[in-house]
């Protein structure tokens, strides 16, 4: 028994040194750095009675779409307003009622596992946007009504 002491001292070293704590490169995997394994980056723009979200593509083949919640001003939880059966990451939501505070969350779906949802994006639906010209840096950009969102 105390010739085999060495080897397993030495095997137990050898298998904590080398483990590691390297980058987890799977966009769904909970511990990944970089998404947490949900949605990131959800954008919001509001065009009249239609809402358009957009978030960034997370690159995993075992991906099959997208759950996108609401919540509107007033209501305790998110309902399921829309299941995308493709991998492109957007989205829009036809809405009724202006000068509503709309509150959108996404989760990404595979086929055995839906991910956590991404930080919640608000908007105020209205009828017009607001166009605005700047002369010095020679750009248009548009402002949402509820004046949260600005696209170049």
């Amino acid at each position: 028994m105390m010739r085999y002491q060495p080897l397993l001292i030495l095997s137990t070293t050898l298998l904590l040194w080398h483990c590691s704590d390297r980058e987890r490169l799977n966009p769904l995997d909970p511990m990944s750095a970089g998404t947490g394994g949900k949605p990131t980056s959800l954008g919001l723009l509001s065009t009249k009675n239609l809402v358009s979200l957009e978030w960034d593509e997370m690159n995993n083949n075992s991906i099959i779409g997208y759950n996108v919640w609401r919540k509107a001003e007033g209501a305790t939880e998110f309902s399921l307003l829309h299941i995308t059966d493709t991998k492109i990451p957007q989205a829009t939501d036809t809405v009724t009622t202006y000068d509503v505070r709309y509150t959108y969350e996404v989760s990404t779906l595979t086929s055995s596992w839906e991910s956590p949802r991404s930080t919640p994006e608000s908007i105020i639906t209205g009828p017009f946007n607001y166009w605005i010209a700047d002369y010095f840096d020679i750009s248009l950009s548009r402002l949402s009504y509820d004046g949260s969102h600005m696209l170049l």
